[in-house]
């Protein structure tokens, strides 16, 4: 009974209110739509002919107060972190490569858009080296590294702003000042005798430059660690070591095989080569990676672009071969995106972010094929340096090379030379000996891995 009255009071209150009373709102659940990891942030088709990394000078210069020379700008290969933008040291943005299009040099960003116009002619010999790092001569004498193009035949140098949208006209003199000695020589760090200090040219004013001194470090703490020349008493390079922010040698050796590269000490990394092959170092523990390589770039954003047999692709910093080698130019990453050249033409690959989701770059993965074929199975590689064929023979032109533990989709399988030629995409074919390659009818997805 005392349930029944507690209802019926509860009605009476609600039908009383002179208030309507208002529902709650409900929150409506908002539908996030995954975004799809696209592998190419332009798809290659670019007009351009050929990219290149906006690298400074290969050295770093220490201003110093010498008590034997005087004022010195010592040349030091320090090691360079970041973009190349950041090394010059003039604010400017880091989202910036030169292109050369219909023989222009022009600047683009890594989203493929036209920053700076390709109107700076490189093959008239008066702007024969296109844009360029220089050294541009304030008003009070110093200078400051900038980026810009001379015209040798009209005495002018042009440089760019921080954002490459303003171009500034100088004089030649200016743009290209060059604040050393006649002979364009430079004082170096080196080690003589197991001191740290540096070398400078001895002058007169009757002969510029007759031989060259040594003399001991005084100036405290120096910007980063560096790779220094161990010097004979002529002050003639002898061989390389690693050196802290104070000139102690942290490695004695830095190259067992091969010769430094000048310039290459790059965000943890520097190269050393033969006339034949080069190999990056850590520079922390002096650990090599493979000699198997015949060029290479820097590493960038935990990647390097490496050449091997007339085509690149790319390694982590563990020296593992990341992308299959199909590309017939590459450059560094910067923000995680590379330019490289494919089927003849340019793309920017999205490639830190898609090796990072766990995505495969390989001959199919970028040919991107929208084929309705069957496909008959797959067949993961399990050697290194195979080469990817554009027909089922050795006749074939090659296109690269397949990477190691890859599965590809096989779509025709044909018999020829001793060879059993899988098709793995509209063109492209890869041969097995009966090991080279294990086929598997049952087809799991392309690009898969192990």
């Amino acid at each position: 009974m005392k349930r029944i009255m507690f209802a019926v009071m509860a009605v009476f209150l609600l039908a009383g209110c002179d208030k309507k009373v208002k529902p709650l709102p409900v929150e409506e659940e908002e539908t996030v739509e995954e975004e799809t990891l696209k592998l190419w942030v332009v798809e290659p088709g670019m007009d351009i002919e050929k990219a290149r990394t906006m690298l400074p000078f290969p050295k770093t210069e220490v201003l110093y107060e010498s008590p034997r020379f005087g004022t010195l700008h010592v040349l030091g290969d320090f090691e360079r972190i970041g973009y190349p933008q950041d090394w010059l040291g003039g604010g400017y943005d880091t989202d910036a490569i030169i292109v050369e299009k219909s023989g222009r040099n022009g600047i683009y960003n890594y989203n493929g858009e036209e920053v700076s116009p390709a109107d700076v002619n490189v093959h008239s010999t008066p702007y024969a080296q296109g844009i360029q790092p220089a050294r541009l001569q304030n008003e009070d004498g110093s200078f400051s590294f900038v980026y810009g193009y001379a015209n040798t035949a009209a005495n002018k140098g042009f440089y760019y702003s921080g954002d490459y949208q303003e171009i500034t006209e100088t004089t030649l003199d200016q743009f290209a000042y060059d604040p050393y000695f006649d002979d364009r020589r430079q004082a170096f760090f080196c080690i003589q005798e197991g001191q740290f200090g540096i070398a400078a040219p001895i002058y007169t004013e009757e002969s510029p430059v007759y031989g060259w001194l040594f003399e001991p470090y005084e100036g405290g703490e120096l910007p980063a660690n560096q790779v220094v020349p161990v010097v004979d008493l002529m002050c003639h390079p002898q061989s390389y070591v690693l050196c802290d922010v104070y000139g102690n040698v942290i490695m004695d050796t830095v190259t067992a095989r091969g010769s430094y590269v000048e310039g290459t000490y790059i965000n943890g990394h520097y190269r050393i080569a033969t006339s034949e092959d080069t190999a990056f170092v850590f520079a922390n523990t002096g650990t090599q990676i493979s000699w198997s390589y015949h060029g290479a770039g820097s590493f960038s954003d935990g990647y390097a672009p490496v050449k091997k047999y007339g085509r690149w692709g790319y390694i982590d910093e563990m020296g593992n071969e990341v992308t299959d080698f199909i590309f017939t130019d590459a450059t560094e990453l910067n923000h995680g995106r590379a330019y490289v050249k494919y089927n003849g033409v340019y793309g920017i690959l999205n490639l830190k972010e898609a090796l990072e989701a766990g995505e495969e770059i390989n001959i199919y993965t970028l040919y991107a094929t929208n084929t309705n074929e069957k496909q008959l199975g797959s067949v993961k590689v399990n050697v290194s340096e195979l080469n990817i064929r554009k027909g089922a023979g050795t006749a074939y032109d090659s296109d690269g090379n397949s990477l190691e533990g890859t599965t590809y989709p096989v779509f025709e399988i044909a018999e020829g030379e001793g060879y059993t030629w899988y098709r793995i995409d509209q063109e492209h074919w890869l041969p097995s000996d009966g090991e080279w390659l294990t086929y598997t009818e049952s087809a799991p997805a392309y690009g898969s891995g192990s």
